[in-house]
């Protein structure tokens, strides 16, 4: 299927920013591949894994004694709790105590959680997009609030660093992780352009920092008030568009 050729406004201002731009931030759920299924199937490997130990509960009765724990200890330490795998351990740690199960059950159903977190479908143009930009000379950079590894959806090649919310900063729609980044690779703010799915946390984040923002959005289901520099309804499109900027360079 041919890509939709990009509006010559958004493809002019792409352009002009892209010549400024030395490092390109990436969110990863749900902009490089879609996620809900991915998370809803890991979520069922946990806790069908802690229904098989405790036969008395379903796997409902699980996941809402789970959600529980989840908010209440998001409660306790909104700050701390920003690590999505400091989170999910500590829940499954305190259900399992609640429930006298040995701590090795909370640790395999975390083990198994994680990898099937780990098992993606990219869409179609994200190697495309990530080689394209790379070899450009651009730093690419992931900066998520999740707990992907990188390595195991193999594209940490792409990639030269790694900033996720708990552990190497703030969680958007904070800056801080932004922040972090320029501050890494020694580039101004504007240097920076971040590229995620959604208004809320992606485009705030970028807007607390200071940088250039693309949002990755279907532009028909009312996101006529972004404060996004640009607007995409599909990775593809954003990959046409960085292709039709950068043979202006």
């Amino acid at each position: 299927m041919p890509l939709t050729p990009v509006p010559k406004n958004q493809s002019h201002k792409l352009a002009v920013a892209l010549k400024q731009v030395k490092v390109i931030g990436f969110d990863l759920d749900d902009t490089l591949w879609p996620n809900h299924d991915v998370i809803s199937a890991a979520v069922f490997e946990q806790n069908n894994y802690l229904q098989q130990q405790l036969s008395n509960l379903s796997i409902d009765d699980i996941s809402r004694q789970l959600n529980a724990i989840v908010l209440e200890l998001t409660v306790q330490d909104a700050v701390g709790y920003q690590d999505m795998t400091r989170l999910r351990l500590a829940a499954l740690a305190q259900f399992c105590q609640t429930h006298r199960l040995p701590a090795a059950v909370a640790e395999e159903a975390f083990a198994r959680f994680f990898q099937r977190r780990q098992q993606v479908n990219l869409f179609d143009h994200t190697i495309p997009l990530l080689s394209s930009l790379q070899s450009k000379g651009f730093i690419l950079v992931a900066i998520s609030n999740g707990n992907v590894d990188l390595e195991q959806v193999g594209i940490r090649h792409y990639f030269s660093g790694h900033w996720r919310a708990g552990c190497d900063g703030l969680a958007k729609p904070s800056g801080d992780m932004l922040t972090a980044a320029c501050r890494q690779y020694a580039v101004e703010s504007a240097q920076l352009l971040y590229v995620g799915d959604s208004e809320k946390y992606d485009v705030a984040a970028a807007r607390d920092a200071g940088s250039w923002v693309a949002l990755i959005a279907d532009t028909s289901a009312g996101s006529a008030d972004s404060q996004a520099d640009f607007q995409f309804a599909t990775l593809a499109a954003f990959y046409q568009a960085t292709q039709e900027a950068l043979a202006k360079h």
